[in-house]
């Protein structure tokens, strides 16, 4: 994927504020650094900033399901919303951590979580 030039210069701007926040006494690297210290350091605040995306889309995702009955895949009848249930997923950049809203059929005694419409 591609990203837009637009998204990309917000990219650089947001850059350059985390880099003041992980080196807050100049803005760059203590001369000397090793590289490798400075890409794990740059690669562990780009690997959090990936699992923070994907776990605020999935959370985002998971709310736009219509609030309400949802229909049961079981028996076809209503079921309520029971909860957000927490979840984790395995990601090439670590545990992201999300909410999925859970629902709960009384009749089927069974909950289950909704693919949306």
């Amino acid at each position: 994927m591609a990203i837009s030039s637009d998204l990309h210069d917000r990219v650089k701007q947001v850059a350059a504020q985390l880099r003041r926040d992980l080196w807050p006494e100049k803005g760059w690297p203590e001369r000397g650094t090793k590289f490798t210290q400075i890409e794990d350091e740059c690669c562990e605040l780009g690997d959090a900033l990936a699992r923070e995306l994907m776990g605020q889309g999935l959370d985002e995702q998971a709310e736009s399901i219509a609030d309400g009955p949802a229909e049961c895949g079981v028996c076809g009848r209503d079921a309520a919303e029971d909860d957000l249930e927490p979840k984790t997923i395995t990601s090439r950049r670590g545990d992201v951590l999300w909410r999925e809203r859970k629902y709960y059929c009384r009749h089927c005694r069974k909950a289950f979580f909704p693919s949306g419409r």
